[in-house]
């Protein structure tokens, strides 16, 4: 549903409105942005057939504390060469038993027939009786095809992490795993309203496909939006939170989210289209679908006597359903003044 369209829905409220704009991509606990994304990511790690984002020097983390274990060579002679699969992210193999799915845990074999071949002298593999499969239920964490085992749904690596993570909610752990090495936007801490609103600005930059936004960007941001406990960041005008804003978060890319984000939500407040932004003596030409700017507008406030003013914001009018360019009708406006 467009912004135009929920213009002639004025009971839904802001948080209705964001509510169904919103779509189920940008609706999670925490975003992972795909590795090389042009507007959320960032460019892909250096060593080929690594499917993991960059974090510094062109490498992901992984493979950077690998590089400097290695004496910090040339990096990019090195990134040629070096494995892919990095710990965490690995598939984790299956017992060597034909048939059996449970994770491996001694001699590449599952715990049950490694402590069998303990009391059998330790057979070949070949050797051993293929196991007919007793079980359906694989690991809960998605992306893993090895039975699961003991409590918590896991297979029997992912319980050793599990348990040392403190055996959290399931869905953590999952969020916690998917996440894990990977530049994130972790919207968990904010208040129902406010991640609504930063989800839905950021959903519009991609949309916009215009200004990278990261999120190590807009970290700052959040985490002060956080501490301040606001409900929504139309609590105060942009003047107001440009004021608070910590030097942490007082850099370029913060302050322009912050910004475009509160003009964000004001175009689905007030609404879009020619009903809402004729009236009003500023249009912005976003609200009424010219391709332009952002914050392209088009300021009538110069013009007296008002009479004219009124004459000129049809002829404007007239002008812009003819599709004449931006820069023809600054300069018919300026004409008027």
């Amino acid at each position: 549903m467009s912004v135009a369209a929920l213009a002639t829905q004025p009971d839904a409220g802001l948080h209705g409105r964001l509510d169904a704009l919103v779509r189920p991509e940008f609706r999670v606990d925490v975003l992972v942005p795909a590795a090389g994304d042009p507007i959320l990511g960032t460019p892909a790690c250096e060593v080929a057939g690594c499917v993991h984002s960059s974090r510094y020097g062109g490498l992901c983390l992984a493979h950077l504390r690998r590089w400097k274990l290695d004496g910090r060579p040339d990096r990019r002679a090195w990134a040629a060469s070096a494995d892919p699969a990095v710990m965490g992210h690995r598939s984790l193999q299956p017992c060597q038993v034909i048939g059996c799915g449970y994770g491996q845990h001694r001699y590449r074999l599952c715990y049950t027939h490694s402590r069998a071949g303990d009391k059998a002298g330790h057979p070949s593999v070949e050797q051993w009786t293929p196991t007919l499969a007793t079980t359906t239920t694989v690991c809960a964490l998605p992306g893993c095809a090895l039975w699961a085992e003991l409590d918590g749904g896991w297979c029997r690596s992912h319980h050793v992490r599990w348990r040392q993570r403190g055996r959290p909610a399931a869905y953590d752990f999952i969020t916690y795993c998917a996440s894990y090495g990977e530049d994130h936007f972790d919207f968990r801490p904010l208040p129902p309203q406010l991640r609504l609103e930063i989800q839905y600005a950021i959903q519009c930059r991609v949309d916009a496909n215009r200004t990278r936004t990261t999120p190590r960007s807009i970290k700052p941001l959040l985490d002060y939006l956080v501490a301040d406990g606001a409900a929504s960041l139309l609590d105060h005008p942009i003047e107001g939170w440009l004021a608070r804003l910590p030097a942490s978060a007082s850099t370029t890319s913060p302050r322009a989210f912050l910004g475009y984000t509160i003009d964000c939500l004001l175009d689905v407040r007030d609404g879009a289209g020619w009903d809402g932004e004729y009236q009003r003596d500023v249009w912005l030409l976003r609200r009424l679908g010219v391709a332009a700017g952002h914050g392209a507008r088009l300021d009538f406030t110069p013009i007296q006597p008002r009479w004219l003013r009124e004459v000129t914001k049809r002829w404007c009018r007239w002008r812009i359903s003819c599709g004449i360019g931006l820069g023809q009708l600054r300069k018919d406006l300026i004409a008027m003044i």
